[in-house]
């Protein structure tokens, strides 16, 4: 092999390592992903308890009005709550091992117990 083949070469395989780790980092570049898939946003809940849930990716902690929230191995999370009366709002935050950060903040109306129908003599 001549000298500029293993130039060449080396060239190569330096460029494929570079790529590969920049390949690997597109996570840690991109950061925490969270998205609530319930409650949506402006929802109206009848229930005496409602129940949130969401997914997430590159995360270490959820938390929920600022209380922790445990996660599956699959990044989803669900937490049930006393559905207050009238506007409420939840915050959800998420954060990965790095201390990057990522929150979505959920409005809703609550009015527990509209749907009982409950007729005393």
């Amino acid at each position: 092999m001549s000298k500029r083949s293993i130039n060449l070469l080396a060239l190569i395989l330096l460029c494929c390592t570079a790529g590969y780790g920049f390949f690997q980092a597109r996570t840690l570049m991109r950061g925490p992903v969270l998205t609530v898939t319930s409650p949506t946003n402006g929802t109206y809940i009848d229930d005496d308890i409602f129940e949130v849930s969401g997914t997430t990716e590159n995360v270490t902690h959820v938390y929920l009005n600022g209380k922790p929230v445990p996660l599956t191995t699959k990044g989803t999370f669900t937490e049930t709550l006393t559905t207050p009366e009238g506007y409420g709002t939840l915050l959800v935050e998420a954060e990965n091992r790095f201390g990057h950060h990522r929150e979505e903040r959920i409005e809703f109306f609550g009015a527990p117990g509209n749907n009982q129908e409950a007729f005393t003599s």
